[in-house]
């Protein structure tokens, strides 16, 4: 039986590993944390318990498809929850726009709140939509680890307009300014900036229509701790606290993966779960690494970096809905202050998660539990986190409780913080980029770091920072596509 090392526990890394065993592969996880999932583990504190890393669950079908490669029923293992709306946003101005759950929801409500753009938004889901049969169902698996895969599905992607930026894209179907800032934020939510990161992506909304928006019952950590049984129960193997600390070749193959412990396992596949760019910066010497490599990580535009804070109240909030976008005033100037003129967001937009909206056992009765991410620049553009940590903790604060959670402060009972210091050191970002490299267009598909390293013919990337890229959707194809490299 061929063995295969998988570095990193992600849901890139979970998928790689089932796909592989399903393939007949011996097996190997290797985690540096106590906790796997990468990104997605959870933060326990007394009562409370957190999702550290994704909250959105789009795509349910690609989770699905793993229990179903060993002929097991995913609702044995995890019970995924309708999530109503999918999105809400909050203006400035004080208007309130739901998104989902259904096409007809979000066509009552533009009609209600924006009816110049009802006509606009029946055409931008028609491009969505035919965004999603190229790039997804015709091109989503096609490794562009060679150029003429690109090449052949270059005239698909010109013909719909796909390089031209999220912004102009959205532009052109909505007169408001607040459906066009609601339908431009998917960029955000995988580390780009939607003035640049191309049209392609735009694919995400009718991806969502397509399988809705879901939220697995007890958490995201919920849906680590099902696949990681079913892991076990196929006979992967994962050993934890340790990580892979140097690679042993034979021309251009892997042989031998050597840990933290100081134990070589041999392998006949190695694959890495995690930022290329720190694999190159750790396992690969210059030398070594391929021209196409240099030219991606020369230069690369590395995403933002993450301000999360975690924390729980003694009172329940139960009009604020399950995600919540809060737009600050301007919108444009957070997105200059991350990627254009690097500084702390004077007025940041925030992402709020409350799970309990969807599961109420989320949280101890009587409580509520959130997770409220504002988006900063990576430690390449700013890296003094010193004082920086307790400017925006008392920031977002209070934005949070002037739009979103009256008397919020004194009703805390927990809090955890989390910036670009903990993504570089915990989770070995680049600089601190949660997303590794921007989805821009220099940084996508043929562009992006490809799925099979140039350097060594057994040795795969799968995660944010390779093919098709971030978000869950890219994340778990990104195994797929692994898969059809066999």
């Amino acid at each position: 039986m061929p063995h295969a090392v998988i570095a990193g526990s992600g849901f890139g890394g979970l998928a790689a590993a089932l796909r592989l065993r399903a393939k007949g592969y011996e097996v190997t996880v290797l985690e540096k944390q106590s906790q796997i999932g990468g990104k997605a583990t959870v933060i326990e504190s007394g009562p409370f318990q957190y999702d550290a890393g994704p909250t959105v669950v789009t795509a349910k079908v690609l989770f699905e498809e793993l229990f179903q490669l060993f002929g097991r029923d995913p609702n044995d293992y995890v019970r995924f929850l309708d999530v109503s709306p999918w999105y809400a946003f909050d203006f400035p101005n004080g208007k309130h726009f739901h998104y989902g759950p259904t096409y007809e929801d979000t066509l009552k409500e533009i009609e209600r709140l924006f009816p110049e753009d009802l006509e606009g938004y029946k055409q931008f889901f028609k491009y969505s939509k035919a965004l999603f049969h190229v790039a997804y169902e015709e091109y989503g698996t096609v490794s562009f680890d060679r150029l003429l895969p690109f090449l052949k599905a270059t005239p698909h992607f010109l013909k719909l307009r796909c390089f031209e930026n999220c912004t102009k894209s959205v532009s052109r179907f909505f007169k408001s300014p607040e459906l066009r800032q609601a339908f431009s934020v998917p960029p955000l939510l995988v580390g780009g900036n939607p003035n640049n990161t191309p049209a392609l992506y735009l694919l995400i909304h009718y991806l969502e229509n397509k399988w809705g928006i879901v939220f697995p019952k007890g958490g995201t950590g919920a849906l680590v701790q099902a696949l990681v049984r079913l892991a076990k129960e196929e006979g992967i193997d994962f050993v934890t606290e340790t990580a892979a600390q140097k690679l042993k070749t034979a021309g251009d193959r892997v042989t031998h993966i050597t840990t933290e412990r100081g134990e070589a396992l041999a392998t006949d596949m190695f694959v890495f779960n995690g930022d290329p760019m720190t694999f190159y910066s750790a396992f690969v010497d210059a030398k070594r690494q391929h021209i196409k490599t240099k030219l991606k990580k020369n230069g690369a535009d590395l995403s933002m970096g993450l301000f999360v804070l975690y924390f729980s109240t003694k009172k329940q909030y139960d009009d604020v809905p399950h995600h919540l976008i809060l737009f600050s005033d301007p919108f444009d100037l957070h997105i200059e202050q991350i990627f254009k003129r690097p500084a702390l967001p004077t007025s940041p937009n925030v992402y709020l998660h409350r799970p309990r909206t969807t599961d109420p056992d989320i949280a101890p009765e009587g409580t509520d539990s959130f997770y409220a991410l504002v988006p900063v620049p990576n430690l390449k553009e700013f890296q003094d986190w010193s004082e920086a940590e307790a400017v925006m903790k008392e920031r977002t604060l209070n934005f949070l409780e002037e739009r979103a959670l009256p008397g919020l402060k004194e009703s805390l009972v927990d809090l955890h913080v989390r910036h670009p210091k903990y993504f570089q050191e915990k989770q070995y970002c680049y600089y601190g980029s949660a997303f590794t490299i921007q989805p821009k267009l220099s940084q996508s598909a043929y562009f992006r770091f490809t799925n099979q390293l140039p350097e060594f013919a057994n040795a795969f990337f799968v995660g944010a920072g390779t093919h098709p890229g971030a978000g869950l959707p890219g994340v778990l194809t990104s195994a797929k596509i692994l898969e059809r490299c066999l």
